[in-house]
């Protein structure tokens, strides 16, 4: 049993005095345990890949460092005691160009209490990451032929690898012409470019990154 326990004994010489006393031994032979918490209520994304995580030990251990810790899809970083002796905190920063979410967890035993028990096993819920940088992945226009005097007007299609915000025509890079009719959503974004009058130079779009 776990605490202070009392051990009595009666103890008899020869002569039939006796005597009685009391042992006590107090008893330990509970492992720690760990919770592990994060910062990160969403997604660790390119604003924002760094999250700090806390393991919150049952109770006071010695021994515990960042060698302890299993990561996946992200780099550890700033490992340090926090308030107080059971509390550690360390910061992951997720794989640029990832979607592999971050797992932390923590083996039995890499830490012990006082009495010398070893920790049990600890693992933290996934962590969402998207540090994967969305692309064009095609610009196309509806004219096969020559924009010409009776038809000057291309529409263009701009087509992203996964849906995008905060796409808008100025942040196209247009010669040749002029753009009107944007409109975005999703993956896609689509505008009207209206060739130059009198002109020979051919319409070039471009989207810069």
């Amino acid at each position: 049993v776990n605490g202070a326990n009392n051990l009595s004994a009666v103890i008899s010489d020869s002569s039939d005095s006796s005597d009685e006393g009391t042992l006590v031994v107090t008893v330990d032979s509970t492992a720690p345990t760990a919770t592990i918490t994060d910062d990160q209520s969403g997604t660790a994304a390119d604003p924002d890949p760094v999250v700090t995580y806390t393991v919150q030990f049952s109770e006071q251990v010695i021994g515990f460092s960042a060698g302890d810790l299993n990561v996946t899809g992200g780099s550890v970083s700033n490992f340090a005691a926090g308030d107080g002796a059971n509390e550690y905190t360390f910061d992951v920063t997720a794989t640029d160009g990832s979607t592999t979410p971050i797992e932390v967890s923590i083996d039995a035993g890499g830490a012990v209490d006082p009495a010398g028990n070893g920790n049990l096993a600890a693992s933290a819920a996934s962590q969402a990451v998207d540090t994967l940088n969305p692309t064009v992945t095609s610009i196309t226009d509806d004219q096969a032929g020559t924009a010409n005097i009776a038809d000057p007007t291309v529409k263009y299609t701009v087509n992203f690898s996964e849906a995008v915000t905060g796409f808008s025509a100025s942040d196209l890079n247009v010669t040749g012409g002029t753009v009107s009719g944007f409109s975005a959503s999703g993956s896609t974004a689509s505008f009207t470019v209206t060739a130059d009058a009198n002109s020979e130079t051919p319409i070039e779009v471009t989207v810069p990154a």
